[in-house]
Order: C-alpha cells, then sequence, then structure tokens
C-alpha cells in the first residue's frame, strides 16, 4: 500500500507545488520564488532573492490560506520579516486582517510575541500619508491595534513569571504579579531613552510596589508611569459596583494576576480624524498626543468606572501647550477625554522653562482616569516656527541693527564734541550707550549661532559665556540708568546740600561692579542650571533671582528718584509768573533734562514691564512682541532724545549734508568760540545754579558743582543780556553749542 504525501491536502504553502518522491509519503515542494523551506512556509533572506519580490501579492497568498494554530507561529514571522516602512497602504491593510485572524486563534505561545511587536513597530515607521490612507478606507491601523493588544492578552505565564519585549517603537512587558505585590497597589514606570533617540530600546521597565515607590523621591528620568490603587486589584464583591470583569481565572487577592503593559512611542498608530481636522483648521501647530501611549490590561478584566482613580504621568515628547488627558476610545476609533482629568502638570513656557522639572525639560503632566485603556495627553505643538516667532525674530534683527547704528552715531557725536564730552552727564550717557552697544552685539551674536529654538547649536561653555556676557550687560545697563536718575537727583534736588568727592570713579565702580557681581553669584549659585540647553540665555530661576529682581528694585528706584525731582520742579515755579530771565532759562534747561530722563525711564519701564507680563501664559505672544519691540529699540529712542533732538547736532548734521566742508568748518568755528567765551568768564565767582528761590547754604558753589558737573562746572559768566545774573556753568556751556 502506498501513501501519497500530497494528497488529499497540497502540504506546500504559498502556491508550492508538491512531488511526491516514495511510496511512503515523502513529497517535494517546488517554492514560488520569494519562499523557501520543506513547505515554502520561510521568506528567502532579501540578498538570496531571484527576482524582486512583490508584497502585495505575498501578504495576498497569506491571507488566503487557512490560518490555524499549527502555522500562526510561522505566519507571524513572514510578515514580521515582510513589513517595513516602505509597504503601502494596502499592504497594511492586508497585514491587519492576517493579524486579526491569527489574534483570534487565542494562541498562547509567548514566541510569538517577538514577531508580533517587529509588526507592530514596523508599522509605526510607515509613512503618515499611507497609514491614513489604510485608516479611511478600513479602519485597518485601529484594528491592527486591536488585533496586537488582543495577542498580548493571549499569551499565558507561569506565577511569577514576565516577559519583557522592546522594540524601537513598541515596548510590551507581561507580568504575572504575585498577591504580595499587589496588595498595596503597583506603579509601573517606563524610563526616558538613555540615548539621543527616542527609540524605546534604550529604556527599561520597572514595577514597584505603591508604597515603597511612594516613601522615595520619584526620579527626573521617567518617560511614563501608571499608578494603580489597590482597589483593582479586589474581588468582584470590594470592587466599586460599576465595574465589570471578565475573568480568565479565578480572580481574588490570593492569586497572581497578569498585567499587559504596552508602550507606544509615537501617536503614529492612534490616527485621529478630529486632532487632524484641529490642526489643519489651526496654522502653525499641531493638535497631537505629545507623550507616549500607554495601555494596561489586567488579564482579561475590563475595568471601568472605579471609585479611585488610576494616576498616569507623562513627560511630554517635545515642547507643547494645553495639555488634556485622553484615552482611546475603541468604539468612536478616536481620542476622548471622558473618565480623564488633568491633576496637575508643570509644563514649562519658553520664558519660564525649567530643566530641573525632568531629564527633558519639557515638564510633565499628571492625569487621573477612573477606567483602563490605552492613554496620552494631547498637546499643542509648534513643530515648525510659528509665525510670530519669524516675526519677533526679524523685529529682533532689524531692532536691534537700528539701535547698534543709532548708538555708534551717538557715541561718535558726543565724543567728538570736547565740550559735551567732559560734562558729567553726558559722559554718563557715553557709557550707557556703549553698555548697551555691548549687548545688542551680544545678542545679535546669539540669535545668529543659536538660531533654533528647543535645538542645542552652540557648546554648553561659549553658550554660558555668551549668556553671561548678556546678562551683564542687561544688569549694567539698567546700572547706568540709575546712575543717570541719582546724578539728576544730585543736580536738583540735593546740590547744595551733598558734595561727592570721584563721583564718575565711584558711580563707575558702581554701574560695573555690582552687575559683575551679580552675574558671578548667579553662576556659582546655578551652576548647570545657569543658561539654557536649547539657547543661550537664562534659566527660569536664574532669571528671577539674577536678572528679574535687580533690575526690578532698579526701576523702582529710579521712579521714586524722578517722582522727586518732578515733586521738587513743580514746587520751584513761581506762582505769580515773575522769573527772571536767567532763572527762567536755567529752569527750561533744568526741565528739558528731566523731560528726556523721564522719557528714557518710561521706555525702560514700559520694556520691563513687557518682561515681566511674558510670566503669564494667556498675554505672553502680546507681551512678547511689545517687550522685543521696545527692547530692541532701546538704542533708537537713545538717539532720538540725545542727538536728533539735539539742536545743536540738528544744524550740524544739516549743514553737513548741505555744504559738506563747509559746514564742517562752520561747525568748528562755533565751537572755537563758545570755547573761548567759556574761558573768558572763568573768573566770575557768583554762581546761581539754584532751581529754587531758596537762599543758598552749605558748601560753596565750586564744591558743589564739581559733585554735579565733574569738576567742570566751576565757572560761570554774566549774562550778556545786561540784567547782571550770573548764570549756571552748565547752562552756560549748553547755551554756547546751541543745546
Amino acid at each position: 500500500m502506498s501513501i501519497d504525501g500530497c494528497a488529499p491536502q497540497n502540504p506546500c504553502l504559498n502556491g508550492g507545488i508538491c512531488s511526491t518522491l516514495d511510496v511512503f509519503g515523502s513529497y517535494s515542494c517546488n517554492c514560488p520564488p520569494g519562499w523557501t523551506g520543506t513547505n515554502c512556509n520561510q521568506l528567502v533572506p532579501c540578498h538570496d532573492c531571484e527576482l524582486p519580490r512583490n508584497i502585495t501579492q505575498i501578504l495576498e497568498s497569506i491571507s488566503e490560506r487557512n490560518l490555524t494554530n499549527d502555522v500562526a507561529l510561522d505566519v507571524s514571522e513572514n510578515i514580521a520579516r515582510l513589513v517595513t516602512e516602505n509597504i503601502s497602504a494596502a499592504d497594511v491593510i492586508l497585514v491587519s486582517n492576517i493579524s486579526s485572524r491569527i489574534a483570534d486563534l487565542n494562541y498562547t505561545d509567548t514566541d510569538i510575541l517577538d514577531y508580533v511587536a517587529t509588526i507592530a513597530s514596523n508599522i509605526a515607521d510607515v509613512g503618515m500619508e499611507k497609514l491614513r490612507e489604510a485608516e479611511e478606507e478600513e479602519d485597518a491601523v485601529s484594528q491592527f491595534v486591536l488585533s496586537f493588544e488582543r495577542q498580548l492578552s493571549n499569551v499565558q505565564l507561569d506565577d511569577g513569571e514576565s516577559i519583557s519585549i522592546t522594540r524601537p517603537n513598541v515596548a510590551v512587558q507581561i507580568r504575572s504579579v504575585a498577591p504580595d505585590d499587589f496588595s498595596q497597589g503597583l506603579v509601573i514606570a517606563r524610563d526616558l531613552p538613555t540615548s539621543s533617540t527616542q527609540e524605546l530600546t534604550a529604556s527599561h521597565f520597572s514595577l514597584h510596589n505603591a508604597t515603597d515607590f511612594n516613601r522615595r523621591d520619584q526620579r527626573n528620568n521617567t518617560a511614563a508611569q501608571v499608578s494603580i490603587p489597590k482597589e483593582i486589584f479586589s474581588t468582584p464583591s470590594s470592587s466599586s459596583q460599576t465595574s465589570t470583569t471578565e475573568f480568565d481565572m479565578p480572580n481574588n487577592e490570593s492569586h497572581y494576576q497578569k498585567l499587559v503593559f504596552n508602550v507606544y512611542s509615537s501617536p503614529s498608530l492612534h490616527i485621529s480624524r478630529s486632532l487632524r481636522n484641529i490642526s489643519e483648521s489651526h496654522e502653525g501647530f499641531n493638535r497631537s498626543a505629545n507623550t507616549l501611549v500607554l495601555s494596561l490590561k489586567i488579564g482579561r478584566r475590563k475595568v471601568e468606572m472605579v471609585d479611585e482613580l488610576i494616576n498616569f504621568t507623562f513627560t511630554p515628547l517635545e515642547p507643547g501647550r494645553n495639555p488634556v488627558c485622553t484615552f482611546w476610545d475603541e468604539d468612536l476609533t478616536d481620542w476622548s477625554s471622558d473618565g480623564c482629568r488633568l491633576l496637575s502638570h508643570s509644563l514649562p513656557s519658553r520664558y519660564n522653562a525649567d530643566e530641573s522639572s525632568n531629564a527633558t525639560g519639557y515638564g510633565r503632566v499628571v492625569c487621573g482616569c477612573n477606567h483602563l485603556t490605552s492613554f496620552a495627553v494631547l498637546m499643542d505643538i509648534y513643530h515648525e516656527e510659528h509665525a510670530l516667532e519669524h516675526v519677533y525674530r526679524n523685529l529682533s534683527y532689524i531692532g536691534c541693527g537700528i539701535s547698534i547704528v543709532s548708538l555708534i552715531i551717538t557715541v561718535g557725536a558726543y565724543l567728538s564734541n570736547r565740550v559735551l564730552r567732559k560734562q558729567q552727564r553726558f559722559k554718563i550717557l557715553i557709557l550707557l550707550c556703549l553698555t548697551l552697544l555691548l549687548l545688542y552685539i551680544s545678542f545679535v551674536i546669539m540669535l545668529v549661532l543659536d538660531s533654533t529654538l528647543d535645538n542645542r547649536e552652540v557648546a554648553p561653555i561659549p553658550c554660558a559665556i555668551l549668556t553671561a556676557v548678556i546678562h551683564y550687560s542687561l544688569l549694567s545697563s539698567m546700572a547706568w540708568m540709575g546712575v543717570e536718575g541719582f546724578n539728576a537727583y544730585l543736580h536738583i534736588i540735593k546740590i547744595f546740600d551733598t558734595y561727592i568727592p570721584r563721583f564718575m570713579q565711584k558711580a563707575t565702580l558702581a554701574a560695573c561692579g555690582i552687575p559683575a557681581l551679580i552675574v558671578t553669584v548667579t553662576g556659582a549659585v546655578a551652576r548647570k542650571k545657569y543658561a539654557h540647553h536649547d539657547r543661550c540665555f537664562l534659566k527660569f530661576w536664574s532669571q528671577i533671582g539674577g536678572l528679574l529682581i535687580p533690575i526690578g528694585i532698579m526701576l523702582l528706584v529710579n521712579i521714586v528718584i524722578f517722582s522727586m525731582v518732578i515733586v521738587r520742579l513743580v514746587r520751584s515755579a513761581n506762582p505769580e509768573g515773575l522769573v527772571r530771565e536767567d532763572k527762567r532759562d536755567e529752569r527750561r534747561e533744568t526741565i528739558n533734562r528731566v523731560q528726556i530722563a523721564i522719557s528714557n525711564l518710561v521706555i525702560l519701564g514700559l520694556t520691563w514691564t513687557a518682561g515681566f507680563l511674558l510670566f503669564i501664559d494667556k498675554i505672553s505672544q502680546v507681551a512678547e512682541g511689545l517687550f522685543i519691540a521696545l527692547n530692541a529699540l532701546q538704542g533708537f529712542f537713545i538717539f532720538l532724545l540725545y542727538f536728533v533732538r539735539m539742536p545743536f547736532f540738528r544744524k550740524q548734521l544739516c549743514k553737513t549734508c548741505r555744504s559738506g566742508k563747509h559746514g564742517r568748518e562752520v561747525a568748528s568755528s562755533q565751537l572755537h568760540i563758545s570755547e573761548t567765551a567759556s574761558s573768558s568768564s572763568s573768573s566770575t565767582t557768583k554762581s546761581t545754579t539754584e532751581l529754587t528761590s531758596k537762599p543758598t547754604s552749605g558748601p560753596t558753589s565750586r564744591g558743589n558743582v564739581d559733585a554735579v558737573d565733574g569738576g567742570e562746572g566751576g565757572r560761570s559768566r554774566k549774562d550778556t543780556s545786561g540784567n547782571g545774573a550770573a548764570l549756571p556753568p552748565a547752562f552756560i556751556e549748553m547755551n554756547n553749542v546751541g543745546i
């Protein structure tokens, strides 16, 4: 009696042709291109391919087969080899259908996990357009995820056994948990990748008893964490009455329970139509799941409406805003927030980012849900530079460029004029302009070298040095503003009561030394938390302690000083209007000076008021535009106030433009005449620099004028109008040059 090995059923798979070899049932399979093995059940490695394989045709031949537990492992292995990021939407649909049929077999062998995890990870690498097409045609991606998670639940473990499978885009842990482990609740955590990539292969799972975990400080490197209350593990009689359960084994606290915990590195396998519509209708940002997607199941139980919330802790994958806690609704095939709520978050904005919150610097989000399924946090993600960010960056370049040119012109004009550069208040102005020049130049260098937000482009040490220069120049410029305010205070209020020898040396020491001390102390205390890793500027607490508090104090002091000056000017006004000509001119010059200083203070105050408003998220975008515009144009405002507004500079500029060399000769002769007139008046002994009619007391006029005008103000002259009144030296010099 002979046995036909090819009958009654062809043992050759995938279109192989069977040939009988002998009467004992031996056979041979002639496999089609791309297949090998005894029964044509293995794919030929790609480097051995005789002809290019048509993956779609191979998947179609697999889908036409009668799938059983005997071939489930081989089929899964073959699909894992076939699926790459280059497959088509039609291939995704075929893989989804085959995976669903395999999951229906209830295959319990753990060997299949390697293959199904590989398939899921490779599907996640397929382009989003192909995945969306497959989802729109047959809900293929959603059905694949359901099949994948059903297959994970099918696997059986011995008591105390655990298995972990990790692929670049999918990580799985299935564990049989002892009663002692879950008696007080469980905490399952997935660490952040230890490498620069976001692949899950560079991280690992950890499981903790809830009581022990809460005793320790939570680590900074947790990407996702689930805290399961002990209520979830209790018997049906002690669970919430609204809970529904399906048992695969007797369930009570004396039995091991199976936890199935899997993580998706991206939301690519959870395609949301609603989020796509939101993103398409809002230009500039993408509404998407911005965390790992967590899926948790306890055996075959369906846990719903529990009394004690299940807490999920997430670390955002990218900087984002407006977090919403959601779960994947399998019926809607979309994200839903029903039964979930945001418990807390520490998301850093661009203005208060602090990398100490966790290893990524993107903050942390804690959600609470009353059921178990797949979870993620939806956020607004700005993948590309926002349109406003582009405008703000260009505004910074333009404003800083204008201010740099304006400050150079202003400094050059005052340094070229020997009369002006000797006056103390203009010495202060020149030093202020030089400090602002340092600020703008270093800021432009920072913009050029570190042009992309959230991406490190400058090495840590050069970045820290550049941050320190910007930090110092900001504080020093504010300090010179304070020196100008104090100088005005001495000139108008305290000139006859206070004498400060070597005022400029002391002012320079304060305006340069104190900022340097603040920068040094801030850097020493903050250390690695001094500068951002993705842009060369101060981190949150360094901004608060090392920048905003000192600036706030300086602004407050300036406001108090100029308030006192204004009050003094108002009180010194002659109510009858009977003011002598020299007093009227002196008062007009003083008021003009105070007006300029107060205008500068108002601009500065508005600038940093907007700077403080940056920390209020709801108005931060508006405040940012105002802050950038005012800050970048500060040098231009100084140019307008101290150059364009001055009659002498306007006349000199007009003459230069009109007559070139002739204009410069005229200006030079005017200065020569003014210097001669000023020198000829040095013998005059009487000075009337007091703004009010109060009698002079205290030190001599010579000494007090030195306190304000740096030794150049001891000279005075008789009024040429013939009234015999002495004019203040500061006014004489200003009048001589036409200011």
